[in-house]
């Protein structure tokens, strides 16, 4: 109705509405299908962070919990997602489980070429919330 009372000839094919939240960190949960290896999952800080500091690692699926920790322990900047300066630690757990997932994902479903999750926000709170997600099917 807003719309139309603005521009009446808009065409509105639906509407989005989305959870305001605080982002305590902008994390990265990709996925990319190499020719070679098969999917392989990337990740590291998100946001604007990824492209500056280019802090990024990598797992081969499937992922065990120990090899998703070992990425997440891994990026240059885990003294941040750690607590630093007393911010909450991100939870590991929680985080190793959306890479293990990620990674199932794209292996269960041959169609998907790659998935970027930027940014996997995680709130003051300690929750995980994937803000932005892009899937190539292929």
């Amino acid at each position: 109705a807003a719309v139309r009372g603005h521009h009446p000839a808009a065409k509105v094919d639906g509407v989005l509405i989305a959870e305001q939240i605080e982002i305590e960190h902008e994390l990265l949960c990709g996925v990319v299908r190499d020719p070679q290896f098969g999917p392989v999952v990337a990740f590291g800080l998100g946001g604007i962070f990824v492209e500056v500091l280019r802090d990024v690692t990598f797992g081969i699926t499937p992922l065990e919990e120990v090899d998703a920790r070992e990425m997440i322990r891994g990026i240059r900047a885990h003294g941040i997602i750690a607590g630093a300066r007393g911010r909450r630690p991100v939870d590991e757990d929680a985080l190793a489980a959306v890479l293990i997932a990620a990674g199932r994902l794209v292996g269960e479903h041959p169609e998907i070429q790659e998935m970027d999750v930027n940014p996997l926000a995680v709130t003051p709170a300690g929750r995980l919330v994937a803000l932005d997600c892009l899937i190539k099917l292929g």
